[in-house]
């Protein structure tokens, strides 16, 4: 476990927290770790849809989209390929 540190938090935050992190059977502090990273994700991935309304990567993108099946048969199935 990291080192640990002390944040103030209303007792109804903290009292839901240690609830939630018994029910996912992990720490407190794991627990909070989790939920940091996963907001962390969320932002990461929110400024990526941001960005795909960004006139600047349409137009990239748009220049693009022809060539996603170059050389390829459309007829062949390629969903089993890994």
């Amino acid at each position: 476990m990291a080192p640990a540190t002390t944040i103030r938090v209303s007792e109804r935050a903290r009292d839901r927290l240690n609830e939630l992190a018994r029910a996912a059977s992990t720490t407190t502090i794991d627990y909070v770790d989790q939920l940091v990273a996963r907001l962390d994700e969320d932002e990461f991935l929110r400024r990526i849809a941001d960005s795909l309304h960004d006139p600047a990567i349409i137009d990239e993108s748009a220049e693009l989209d022809g060539t996603l099946m170059d050389g390829l048969d459309p007829v062949d199935d390629f969903s089993t390929w890994r």
